[in-house]
């Protein structure tokens, strides 16, 4: 009888490791599976981030203003937020009747690049191209990247002259390509140019104690004058 109840003791021990050993290896199956879980969660969350990042690069047109004949400057500026921008290229329009380019220096690229190509050939529209840029190869931080410089006509009327930034995008890796989040349009203001005016005065003659009248005329007079004392 004891050993029959030893028999059914160590039974009953062997039914229990047992019954251990197969809840600890569903134990570690159970934390495979939330491994794996945790490792997908991770993945899902961080994609729809680094997308969203990757498209809110921006370029901004500044601005400037100047009376007929003036030269003026507009500054283009890149700014990749959470991008690193191997490669930009855009397009940029103004009124050809109000501004034209600089001909010794139309557009003055201000950010390193191993590859930079201007287009200034078509009146009204400038068009860049840099690649493997500011040293590094990449542009990680806001700069401006090229200056437009134009001279305002002589005939252009007082008022805005809108620079429109018509497309722009950006890669990272030199294959795919994104357009940035945001264009910033610019702008040049004309003011008035300032009137000028030449006065002629004649000659008068008499004698002593006699009243006489000298003439004084308007020789010249630029528009926009209206009066002159």
């Amino acid at each position: 009888m004891v050993n029959r109840n030893v028999g059914r003791s160590g039974a009953a021990g062997s039914d229990g490791r047992a019954s251990f050993g197969t809840a600890r290896r569903a134990g570690l199956t159970g934390r495979s599976w939330l491994a794996v879980l945790l490792v997908l969660c991770l993945v899902f969350s961080f994609g729809p981030v680094a997308g969203a990042n990757g498209t809110s690069a921006s370029i901004e047109a500044g601005q400037a203003s100047g009376k007929p004949g003036d030269s003026v400057d507009v500054k283009i500026t890149l700014d990749p937020a959470m991008s690193s921008v191997l490669r930009y290229k855009t397009e940029i329009s103004y009124d050809k009747n109000v501004l034209e380019l600089d001909q010794s220096l139309p557009v003055d690229v201000q950010l390193s690049a191993i590859e930079s190509n201007v287009d200034t050939t078509t009146a009204g529209t400038i068009k860049v191209d840099q690649a493997y840029l500011d040293g590094l190869g990449f542009l990680l931080e806001k700069k401006v990247a090229f200056t437009l410089k134009f001279k305002i006509k002589s005939a252009a009327s007082a008022g805005d002259s809108a620079i429109t930034i018509v497309s722009g995008s950006f890669s990272e890796d030199d294959s795919t390509w994104n357009n940035f989040a945001t264009f910033t349009p610019g702008k040049v203001t004309v003011t008035a140019a300032k009137g000028t005016s030449s006065v002629e005065i004649g000659e008068a003659e008499g004698m002593a104690g006699q009243t006489v009248h000298v003439p004084v005329s308007l020789a010249q007079a630029s528009a926009g004058v209206g009066s002159y004392a």
